[in-house]
C-alpha cells in the first residue's frame, strides 16, 4: 500500500520541480519501415476483383445509391439516424466512442468499416462475410437504427426508384 504512495510522491515531485521521465520525439523510420508503413495504407491496397455474385458491384449507379443510403437518416425508426451518424467519414468511418449510439446505445464500439470490403469476415466476430448481408443487422437492430424491412421497402420505392439509382432489375 505504501508503494504507490511512494510513487506518487515522487512523480508529483518530478513534475514540480519541472523535470519530466521521457523525452517525446518524433520517430525516425528507416526507409525499410517507411516502405512498409506505406504499404500498409488503404490507398495501397490493389483494386477489388469483380464479384461474380454481385451483379451490379461495378455499376456507378450502384455505388450512388449507396452512397445515398449511407447518408439517409430516413432509414431509422425515428428519421434520426443514418449509417454515417456513426461511421464517420472524417473519422476514418468510425465515431472513436467506447460505445455506438444509434436509436439506443448499443454494447460495442463502432466498427471501422474503410477497407471492410477486402475483408472475407465482418462484424467484430466475422458472422457476416459481406458486405450486404452486413447491413442488414444494424437497419433492424433496436438500438442502432430501428428500422423494420416495411419501412425500408417503402423508403427505398418512394425515393430511389428513378433512373438514376435504377440497378436493381437491369438485366
Amino acid at each position: 500500500m505504501r508503494l504507490p504512495l511512494v510513487v506518487g510522491a515522487v512523480v508529483l515531485a518530478t513534475a514540480i520541480a519541472g523535470w519530466s521521465w521521457f523525452e517525446v520525439t518524433a520517430p525516425t523510420w528507416s526507409p525499410a519501415e517507411a516502405k512498409l508503413i506505406v504499404s500498409l495504407s488503404l490507398s495501397a491496397l490493389p483494386l477489388l476483383p469483380s464479384d461474380p455474385s454481385n451483379g451490379v458491384g461495378d455499376d456507378p449507379a450502384a455505388a450512388a445509391l449507396g452512397r445515398s443510403l449511407f447518408f439517409d437518416t430516413r432509414l431509422s425508426g425515428n428519421g434520426k439516424v443514418a449509417c454515417a451518424s456513426c461511421h464517420l467519414p472524417e473519422r476514418q468511418f468510425q465515431d472513436g466512442t467506447p460505445l455506438a449510439t444509434g436509436m439506443g446505445q448499443t454494447n460495442r464500439r463502432t466498427m471501422p468499416i474503410a477497407g471492410t470490403a477486402y475483408s472475407p469476415w465482418l462484424f467484430w466476430d466475422g458472422r457476416k462475410d459481406s458486405q450486404w448481408s452486413q447491413a442488414l443487422g444494424p437497419l433492424e437492430s433496436p438500438v442502432e437504427h430501428g428500422a423494420d424491412r416495411t419501412q425500408i421497402a417503402r423508403l427505398i420505392s418512394a425515393n430511389y426508384s428513378t433512373r438514376r439509382y435504377s440497378v436493381c432489375c437491369r438485366k
